[in-house]
Order: structure tokens, then sequence, then C-alpha cells
């Protein structure tokens, strides 16, 4: 997540380009629905000339409304946080009532291993055919509470028992649910999101779930980012079941793996930032992770470039492209967009003109989300003033644009949002277990805007 404090009403002129939609030889599944469509843009087809600007690029991915998606097999790993402090609130024994009803919504096909940690890694169920429902359930009932949390070695012990069984017909994943810190094994948090995305790389998702107050969210989210899960904040123990039902039914619904975008930019053109999204870069060439997309799914991609030129002459952007596996067919697609270009005059009437307000309010939203990021941060270091009148901020010059130029629905409603979470930083000022489930409820609000 992008931390970003933006002051000024109209802080930089926008570059842009036309709006290109392209389409795959054969990406196509057997019954002729398009699996994935790509679509990219920028906010301009006008750049004031002279000095660097900053260019917005957006690149819309939408995944076929399929709802007769055959459900794939599974092969999962279920990670169980057994620490001491998992005793308080009964969270271990809502977490074991989850892992029950989990047990219940298996096909005999699928596969299921159990893992539960404390200081030490137990496994408690290698991975076994659903089938074995009795062996799952006598083992999750006997599960009870220990010490200290060994977080890195229960989240690998999960994978190896996935990855023993590793099938690409099936959903690889693994579950996590924690409420504490990492302080056994390995404890740095880089290290650990490290071995998540390597992970990933290998083929197998990690979810996580923090539950309860004092988990490490940046942790727990850094994990199901770097390694192309979901992740979920568990407000009362009692929702696990829940938030359960909620990852199970996403799994059914996959229909594009390992889904990719990369962006190649144009000579000159400088990468400024990649909002809500993990990247690598080699010379020109971007590569931008993105989650597996499940029927209907809609996912944004908003970057930030900086480009110059002189009047009258005229610059290539970025080329965007998709790369996926279709999960019926598990064949690998490409996809990719004609090249944008930018023009470059010295009438900043013109520039304004020419100006997409449908791509600015995504630029828009995605600076509000970082704004409330960035809010939290400040309201969990003990800095509430200064958290509201960043957010406040923020909040008035986004209401200003929004009513005289957007008039955007989907950024009114943010803004009733930013509203809200400005009323709750005051009214939970005094009350310190308040302040912490805002401050993770809206970080994990602001994860989702930029998505």
């Amino acid at each position: 997540m992008q931390r970003l404090v933006i002051t000024a009403l109209t802080a930089t002129l926008i570059v842009a380009s036309s709006t290109l939609m392209s389409r795959t030889r054969g990406a196509e599944s057997t019954d002729g629905v398009e699996v994935v469509a790509l679509t990219h843009q920028t906010s301009h087809p006008l750049v004031l000339a002279g000095d660097a600007q900053d260019v917005y690029l957006h690149v819309a991915l939408r995944a076929a409304d399929l709802p007769h998606v055959a459900r794939p097999s599974m092969n999962l790993a279920l990670v169980i946080d057994r620490s001491g402090s998992m005793a308080s609130e009964d969270k271990l024994t809502f977490a074991k009532s989850a892992a029950e009803q989990l047990v219940g919504r298996l096909e005999p096909d699928d596969r299921l291993a159990i893992v539960a940690y404390d200081h030490d890694i137990r496994t408690v169920v290698p991975s076994t055919p659903a089938r074995e429902r009795g062996v799952f359930l006598a083992a999750i009932r006997g599960l009870h509470t220990g010490g200290s949390t060994d977080l890195h070695g229960g989240m690998v012990t999960g994978y190896d028992e996935v990855r023993a069984h590793f099938d690409e017909e099936r959903l690889n994943r693994v579950l996590l649910l924690s409420d504490g810190l990492a302080n056994r094994g390995v404890t740095q948090p880089d290290a650990i999101r490290s071995r998540a995305a390597q992970c990933r790389e290998t083929g197998v998702r990690i979810s996580t779930m923090g539950m309860g107050l004092s988990y490490d969210e940046d942790l727990l989210s850094g994990i199901a980012h770097h390694a192309g899960g979901n992740y979920y904040y568990v407000r009362e123990a009692e929702s696990v079941g829940r938030h359960l039902d909620r990852e199970l039914d996403e799994l059914t619904r996959i229909v594009a793996r390992d889904v990719e975008v990369r962006v190649e930019l144009g000579e000159g053109v400088q990468l400024g930032e990649i909002y809500g999204y993990s990247h690598t870069r080699k010379g020109s060439s971007i590569r931008i992770p993105v989650s597996d997309l499940y029927s209907g799914e809609r996912r944004k991609v908003v970057v930030r470039l900086r480009v110059q030129g002189a009047a009258g002459t005229e610059r290539a952007l970025a080329t965007a492209s998709l790369r996926y596996v279709d999960s019926s067919s598990h064949t690998s697609h490409r996809q990719s967009s004609a090249t944008l270009r930018s023009r470059f005059t010295d009438d900043i009437d013109e520039v304004l003109r020419s100006r997409r307000l449908d791509v600015l309010i995504k630029v828009e939203i995605v600076h509000n989300a970082g704004a409330l990021d960035a809010a939290m941060k400040l309201q969990r270091d003990g800095e509430i003033d200064a958290a509201q009148e960043l957010l406040d901020a923020r909040y008035r010059n986004s209401k200003l644009v929004n009513d005289t130029e957007y008039r955007s629905a989907e950024l009114t409603r943010m803004l009733e949002t930013m509203k809200q979470v400005l009323f709750d930083i005051e009214r939970t000022r005094g009350d310190a277990s308040a302040r912490r489930d805002l401050q993770l409820t809206t970080e994990l609000q602001a994860l989702g805007y930029t998505e």
C-alpha cells in the first residue's frame, strides 16, 4: 500500500491517450466466452510541453462472468496458530469449529492437511484425501493451546504439505490463521514475506486471517499480498467460519490463475509508483503479479509515470500486456495492447479540455486510499491529531473536485467512508481497543480500494 498525501486540487498535469481493448487469439474457453479482458488507458491525449509531468496509466482487468464454472479439486493446508494467546476469547475453540466446517465443505477428491503451531510445529494430519473426515475431525478436536509463535515455521510446513501433492489442475492453497506476532524461529518480516513470494512462484497461494487485536497486520497482509492470496481481519472469533466460507466460495469460482500484468515503458518514460501491488523491474519492462481472478471479478492497476517533451512532438508512453492460465483448460494465454502515445502542446486549455475524467476518478480513489492508510498509521502511533488533519485535508480537496468536476457516484461513496472514519477517529480517541479495531478495519478497506 502506498502512503500518499495530496493537498493541491490539481497538483500535476496528467498525460493520456485512447482506450484500447485487445483480445488474444485463442484466449477463449471452449464455450466461446472470453476469460479475461484487458483495458488499457491514460487520462488525456495531450500533455503540457516543458517540464516533466506526472502521467497516470490505468489498466483494468475483467474476468468473464461464468456462473457455471466447474468446481476444481482442491489441495489445501489449514495452518492454525495454537499459541497461548489463542486461549483468550475462546479463539482456538472457534478456529476449531471453523476447521470442522471446512472439512464438511470439501469433496471426497479434495486433499487437506492440518498443521498446528506454537513454538513447535506439528503436522496434525498430513495431506490426506478429504473423504477421511473422521481423521480430520478427531485431530481438530484434540488441539489445545501452547506457548509462543513460530509463524514462519507453521506457514512453511503447510506449504510443504501442499507442494508435496501439487497438481496444476487443482487449486493449491494454504490458509493461515493467527492472532499473534512472530516471536520464534524466523521473525524478520521481510524474510517471511520473501518466503511467501517464493511459495507463489511455485504455484501455491497463501491466504491469511488475523484474529483479534494483537497480531501484526503488516506481516499477515504482506504474506497474502506476496503469496497471491486473500487477507482477512477477524474482528470476533466466531466470524472465522464466515471468512472460511468466503475463501472457499472464491476458490470454487476462479477462472484465471497466475494473472500478471506487464508494462513496457517507452523511451525516456520514468516509473513513479504502482499503487497497491508489488512489482519487479528489468530495464524498461515491469512485471506486476495480480491475484487469481474469479468469475465476474474486476481488478485495476494504476501506475504513475513521469514524461517530458517539446511542443509538437510525440512520445510512446507504454504498452500493457496480460498473461494468465485459463483454469478450465489449464492453458496459458497472453494479451497485448497497442502502444499508448502522448502528444505535447503549449496550449494548457487544450490539455485541460482533453482530460479523461473516468481515469482521473480512479486516480483520485487510490490517492484517497493512500490517505486512509497513512492516517491509520499515524493513529496507531498515537498521533491522533495528525491523523485527523491529514485525512480531513484529503477529504476536503477530494470532495471539492468531485462536486465541481467529477460528480462520481463511486467517489461519493468513498468520501462517505472517509467522513465516517474522521468521525470514528474522534469517537475512539479514549478507547485503545476501539482505536485498534478502527485501524485494522480501515486499512483493509484502503487496500481494497487500490485493487
